[in-house]
């Protein structure tokens, strides 16, 4: 949980200084005016999908912007988990 005194970040209403809100600690940890607040008492874990139209995968413009977006999204989930796997699972 996060609590913000200034605006500028990606939750409106938190950066706004309008209380507590929920920010991923990666995009929380960009701005220096998020103060992380009452770690211990909640932790959301969120799957992400990443899904394609099978009439599109044979694409080949579609299958790279699908596995550039695979791919980030797992270095992603793997830095926010604090580890090196790299597997989003």
């Amino acid at each position: 949980m996060t609590v913000c005194g200034r605006g500028g970040t990606s939750s409106f209403s938190t950066g706004e200084g309008f209380g507590l809100g929920i920010v991923q600690r990666l995009l929380a940890a960009r701005s220096p005016e998020f103060v992380r607040v009452l770690p211990d008492a909640l932790q959301l874990e969120l799957e992400v999908w990443l899904a394609m139209h099978e009439d599109l995968r044979a694409t080949p413009s579609c299958r790279a912007v699908f596995d550039g977006l695979a791919e980030g999204l797992t270095t992603y989930a793997a830095s926010a988990r604090g580890d090196a796997r790299g597997d989003a699972r």
